[in-house]
């Protein structure tokens, strides 16, 4: 493996993902790197399709390319999708100079922040900004500013928080991914940290009960209400065909504007409820009159406090070895 590999793909491994998940395995050899998904941290019922799960492979991806042009490599990316194939190969060749792109730079400092926001309005000329900085084939973003929109939108967040919620099997998975103590979190260094959910930080089987008696349907959705309330706008990504490599090239789109929007200083979540529940997913393409599928949704605005980020796994527990091309 060639000199910075292995700082490279540490940048890479800080991309998001749902739950914190952190599905993805990386191999290297000579000058290519290897992303494949690991679905053994896949989540089966709130990303049935795991169309969740290639978003954050090209979350990596973004990162992975944008911190091996830091360390002086370009890069090739082949999309290996085919029959069984379910990987994506990048072949890394130095340049001459290193590249100064100021994402690069954001990577460590971009996480998600679940808090409520300012809500005061984002400028236009930022947000064409952002637009332009996201754009990639097959992939579209949509701001979505607009108060009777905006109420439409809330209302579906809603019915699927609650069709969500009312799924047992949806609340033991999130359940398994929330580690209710720094303790916890240190110990497996992945899922959500309960501080960044904005609660107290309580032993795993007291915050266990609490989760299992007083998270409902209802107190999500109002809780989704509220946080849509006070953000600056929403944001929903699309992709023009439902396929794995849309999917990533989405990742890609999204970690773009969540880079650039960290630089600023502008905080971003996740509030995917509509696009993980395939019937108000239809009915959210028949609201915006979509041809593509909706398939992120997430929430932005300037944050009124700062949240703690989510650990990583090492280096040493998402590498699989060398590579076979």
């Amino acid at each position: 493996m060639i000199p910075h590999f292995k700082q490279i793909i540490e940048y890479a491994a800080m991309a998001p993902s749902g739950h914190n998940a952190q599905p993805w395995k990386f191999s290297a050899e000579g000058h290519f790197i290897k992303i494949e998904p690991d679905f053994n941290r896949s989540l089966p019922v709130a990303d049935a399709d795991h169309h969740e799960l290639y978003i954050s492979l090209g979350c990596a991806l973004e990162n992975l390319i944008l911190a091996a042009a830091h360390f002086g490599y370009s890069a090739n990316v082949h999309y290996d999708f085919n029959g069984n194939a379910n990987s994506i190969l990048i072949h890394l060749f130095e340049t001459e100079t290193p590249s100064e792109d100021a994402l690069f730079e954001a990577i460590p400092k971009r996480h998600v922040n679940r808090a409520h926001y300012n809500p005061a309005p984002i400028p236009t000329d930022m947000m064409e900004e952002l637009k332009t900085v996201a754009k990639e084939e097959d992939v579209d973003l949509i701001w979505i500013t607009d108060a009777g929109l905006l109420e439409e939108i809330t209302a579906l967040t809603k019915e699927a928080c609650r069709l969500q919620f009312a799924n047992e099997a949806y609340k033991k998975e999130l359940l398994q991914w929330i580690r209710f103590n720094e303790k916890t979190a240190r110990s497996t260094n992945d899922g959500m940290l309960s501080e960044s959910l904005d609660t107290l930080a309580v032993p795993t089987a007291v915050g266990a009960f609490f989760f299992e008696k007083f998270v409902t349907p209802r107190s999500e959705s109002n809780k989704a209400e509220a946080l849509i309330e006070n953000s600056s706008a929403l944001v929903l990504f699309t992709a023009r065909e439902n396929t794995r490599e849309n999917w990533v090239k989405l990742g890609r789109s999204f970690e773009r504007f969540a880079l650039a929007a960290t630089l600023k200083n502008l905080s971003h979540s996740h509030l995917n409820m509509p696009c993980e529940t395939a019937s108000i997913r239809e009915k959210m393409k028949d609201l915006l009159r979509l041809q593509d599928e909706p398939l992120l949704l997430i929430r932005i605005g300037y944050a009124l406090e700062q949240m703690p980020g989510s650990y990583r796994r090492p280096y040493e527990e998402i590498i699989s070895g060398k590579l076979e091309i």
